[in-house]
């Protein structure tokens, strides 16, 4: 490979697509021959090549209440109830099983844990069953 083409070619190339230079009709050749848009472009590519390389594995954790935040760079937990009710929406029955352990858990959050999981166990189908009424 090129050095002199070949890793800042691809990294234009991800900054085109990911600006979406081309939706607008301006070929490539035109995006990168201008000195603002090869720049724009430059840093879009730059930072996405980055991101990719640096983002680190979701540790493993028994609180489901943590994420990694890519805009912070790192785990980030959410504490006061309403972040927590609002998260849970999105929770399998084994998070919500997990959820209840959590220390601190606030009461009401608690109650909708334990809505969500009579729902989920609900709406589960049964295994012997198959399906057939």
């Amino acid at each position: 490979m090129n050095p002199a083409t070949g890793p800042d070619d691809r990294t234009l190339r991800i900054g085109y697509e990911r600006c979406q230079i081309g939706r607008s009709g301006l070929p490539y050749r035109a995006a990168t021959e201008d000195p603002v848009l090869h720049r724009l472009m430059r840093m879009a590519g730059r930072a996405y090549l980055t991101q990719e390389q640096e983002a680190p594995a979701m540790p493993r954790t028994d609180n489901p209440f943590q994420r990694y935040s890519a805009a912070l760079g790192r785990v980030v937990e959410d504490k006061d109830a309403v972040d927590r009710m609002r998260a849970l929406h999105g929770f399998t029955l084994e998070e919500c099983r997990a959820a209840l352990r959590v220390p601190g858990l606030q009461p009401r959050v608690a109650s909708r844990l334990r809505a969500r999981i009579r729902t989920l166990e609900r709406d589960q189908p049964e295994p012997e069953d198959g399906g057939a009424e």
